[in-house]
Formats: C-alpha cells, structure tokens, sequence
C-alpha cells in the first residue's frame, strides 16, 4: 500500500483503466447486501445483460478475440468514466466534517465545473457542471447550464470561489496535484526545501532582586524630667554618669590563699582502691553452685547432729544408774 501511494501519480491513468471493474463488483456487493424485491430485480437485469452482451459478441468473434474485444471495451470505458469523474474533486481542498461550515459553501468550494459548448454537455452528461450537481442534484441535466449563471455571480456577491474552465486546464490540474504530491523530489526536478533554522533558546530570566528592607524610624527619646534645684545651704548631690562609672577602674579585691592541705590527705586522695576484677560468669555460677553444695552439706550435718542428740541423751541416762551403783 505504501509503495502504490508512493507511486501513484504514474500510475494514475493505468489504474484508470480498472474503473468499470471495481464498479460492478460494488454494485454486486450492494445486491447481496440489500436482499429486496427491488435487489432481485436488478439482479435480473444484470443477468440478462450479460448473457445478451456475451452472446451477440461470441457469435461475431472466435472466443479469443471475443475475449481481447472485451477487454479493450471495459478498459476504453473505465477511462471514459475517469476523465468524467477526476477533474471533478481531485486536487480541491477538503473540509472536515465537524467543521462549521454553510451546506452551500462547502459544495462550492470542494468541486469545479468544465466550461464548454454542447459537446462537452453531452460528452460528461451534465457532471461538467458539477457544482450545480451538488447543490441542485434534483435538478434536470440540461437547466444546470441556465443555473450555473446565478450561481457564479452569487458566488462573486458573497466572496465564495467558484472554479470553473476548460478541459485542459482542470484535467491538467488534477495531474499536477497528483504529481507534487505523490512524486519524489528528484523525480519531478523540484529542489528540497532548505532546513527550518532552529529556533533560539529562550533567555533565562533574570534572578529576583533580593527585597530591600528599611527598617522604621526611631521614635525619639523623651525628655529627661527636670530634677528639682537643691535648697539653698545644702550642698548639691551629684551622681557620676554611667561612663564616667564605666571610667573608673574597680579595684580588684584581693585573692585568698587557699590554706595548704596536709600532705597525708592528699596522699590518701591519690590512692585509689584497687579495681576489682572482673569475674567471668563461668566462675561465678561455679562459686554459686558451691555455696549452693556447701549449705547443703551444713544443713545435713545440722540434722544429723540434731538426730543424735536425743540418742546420746538416752545413753546418758541409761549410764547414770551404773555409775551410781559402782561407787556405792
């Protein structure tokens, strides 16, 4: 697709030739699509046609040259149809649909009529005033020549293009359009545009001046109140001023000597208890564990000898009496 848009201003009047072509398959596709009573009839038509045109030529020419008649007869058609249609639109600006626009200058403005004599009616059938086509298409064929009179001249009246002239210059139009736009520069000899120069950098904007500050104007003083004259026969008090105070030097008062300390307290001072070592948990679950063995062991002995307290008592008693019978 891209390399016929490329190439499509040379192969514009070749592919004119498959006009027919396309126009009987669209309006079979608009047949099936349609499926009415009016579409069957058509379709018969059609049919009928066909049959009738193949026939009349099969029955002339051997099956050759009836082929090569056909071919030649569809192509000489298919260009007829688009010398009719090309210089109608091709090559006239195109207006969006959503653009606002009037419905009469957008018909103006997109088309263009083929000025010429009776000839020239009958050869494009009423579309060399394609203009008047768009605007009055109920209207018949042969008025749109008395029309395209008004037309123009309204046209002038509100500033609106109305394009019209002869066959050469609209049909040679269309190809140029076709050919400035389709063609590559070196082909139709037109030397490349030159490069757009870069637009300049815009300027930084210049740094913000820091704000001026003035700070308000002091509030003067107020006036000392007057101090009352002394009375007479009193002598006046006067008070130094606070730099003649500042002036006079204080005299600095005199340093104590620190009484000197004996010299056993400073030496008991300087010596420090012996740190302690550090005992590792080890040792010391080792040396619970002992305490614990060792409680134990004294508990034990504790009952033991409190178990045999009461016998040894016992024996003693029992001893008594023996004793006392010997030294009788």
């Amino acid at each position: 697709a891209s390399w016929l848009a490329r190439w499509q201003a040379p192969l514009f009047f070749p592919l004119m030739l498959l006009r027919s072509g396309g126009m009987h398959v669209l309006g079979v596709k608009r047949l099936l699509r349609q499926r009415d009573h009016a579409a069957a009839v058509e379709t018969s038509l059609i049919a009928l046609h066909a049959a009738l045109y193949l026939t009349v030529v099969l029955l002339v020419l051997s099956p050759l040259k009836a082929l090569a008649f056909v071919a030649v007869q569809q192509a000489v058609f298919s260009l007829y149809l688009g010398i009719s249609f090309a210089p109608n639109h091709k090559g006239m600006p195109i207006i969006e649909t959503a653009t606002a626009t009037s419905f009469a200058r957008r018909q103006v403005v997109t088309a263009r009529n083929i000025r010429g004599g009776w000839f020239t009616d009958i050869a494009f059938g009423g579309l060399n005033y394609q203009i008047e086509h768009h605007l009055f298409p109920d209207i018949p064929a042969h008025r749109y020549g008395e029309i395209a009179v008004e037309v123009s001249e309204l046209c002038a009246r509100f500033g609106i293009p109305y394009n019209t002239g002869p066959l050469g210059k609209q049909f040679g139009s269309v190809v140029k359009k076709i050919c400035r736009l389709a063609l590559p520069d070196r082909l139709r000899g037109a030397k490349p545009a030159p490069a757009a120069p870069a637009a300049p950098k815009p300027a930084a904007p210049p740094a913000p001046k820091p704000a001026v500050t003035t700070p308000p104007p002091a509030k003067p003083a107020a006036p000392a109140p007057a101090k009352p004259a002394p009375a007479a026969g009193k002598p006046a008090l006067t008070s130094a001023t606070p730099a003649a105070k500042k002036a006079t030097p204080k005299k600095a008062a005199p340093k104590k000597k620190a009484a000197k300390k004996p010299a056993a307290k400073k030496a008991a001072k300087k010596k420090k208890p012996a740190a302690k070592k550090k005992v590792s948990r080890k040792k010391a679950s080792g040396r619970k564990a002992a305490a614990r063995k060792g409680a134990a062991k004294s508990a034990r002995k504790s009952a033991k000898k409190a178990a045999r307290k009461p016998a040894r008592k016992a024996a003693r008693a029992r001893a008594k009496p023996g004793k006392a019978r010997r030294k009788k």
